[in-house]
């Protein structure tokens, strides 16, 4: 189990902003291991689950431009988290394309998420 180091959610996609967003190469290399990453967390549109994304509040089903987003099955933060303040989330990186018992679809999970730290105020 090796250790990749800490990263922003950013460095897994390419063309960040953009329509052309897309996962970065890295994400299927990175796919199975422990790392952290740096992101905002936000709720899922349906209420349903948690999302890493790159921008305060975002929500990847109504955005008008695709938002950088990462599942996290199971995630539970002791509080709501501020929307506008990145947290440093561990767990272990999967890519590929997997439903989950609720039918949500992904293609990018941070499992077993839990908060290692978060930005300044």
């Amino acid at each position: 189990m090796s250790d990749a180091g800490s990263l922003m959610l950013e460095d897994l996609f390419d063309d960040v902003g953009t329509e052309r967003l897309a996962y970065a190469p890295r994400c299927q290399t990175l796919s199975g291991g422990w790392l952290q990453v740096d992101a905002l967390v936000a709720r899922s549109h349906d209420g349903t689950r948690w999302l890493a994304v790159d921008q305060p509040g975002a929500c990847p089903d109504c955005a008008a431009v695709p938002v950088a987003a990462m599942d996290l099955p199971g995630f539970a933060p002791p509080e709501s988290p501020n929307p506008d303040r990145r947290l440093r989330l561990r767990g272990r990186l999967a890519y590929g394309f997997a439903v989950d018992d609720l039918g949500n679809a992904s293609y990018l999970r941070l499992e077993n998420a839990e908060i290692v730290a978060a930005s300044a105020p």
